[in-house]
């Protein structure tokens, strides 16, 4: 039987998609890694705190959205923990206006983190109920 013009390619493209897939979780464990060390450390309010983990629970998402089976799970729990630190910090952020009579506006880093994280949820976790329960009460 005579192969086709394309098996020849596929073990090329799969040592592509391996060498991308591997520089992309490089990358982004770095990136989490200047992120923990340079921003989170020296954050002094909850709304920076607050961006610097909406911003490392989407690069875990990425990750796990790419990743290879073991580190699928490992980046998924990652992820979930720090989306569900980030709304927490929000949330008591949110009280404590609410306890001092202060307005709480709706501004782009609680839409994006409530956005953001039902994306996780939707697409990583597939709880689609849940995400759809957020981004009713939360936008």
């Amino acid at each position: 039987m005579k192969k086709s013009k394309f098996e020849s390619k596929k073990a090329t493209l799969e040592q592509y998609k391996t060498g991308i897939r591997n520089d992309l979780v490089t990358k982004g464990l770095r990136q989490i890694k200047i992120i923990e060390d340079h921003c989170i450390s020296v954050t002094g309010s909850p709304i920076p705190l607050t961006f610097f983990k909406k911003l490392q629970a989407d690069i875990y998402r990425y990750l796990a959205e790419f990743s290879t089976l073991d580190d699928r799970i490992k980046f998924k729990q990652l992820a979930l923990r720090i989306y569900k630190e980030a709304v927490y910090t929000l949330k008591c952020l949110r009280e404590l206006r609410v306890q001092q009579n202060k307005p709480d506006p709706i501004d782009s880093l609680r839409l994006g983190l409530h956005l953001n994280y039902a994306i996780f949820l939707w697409e990583i976790q597939m709880e689609k109920k849940k995400a759809l329960r957020i981004l009713k009460r939360e936008i």
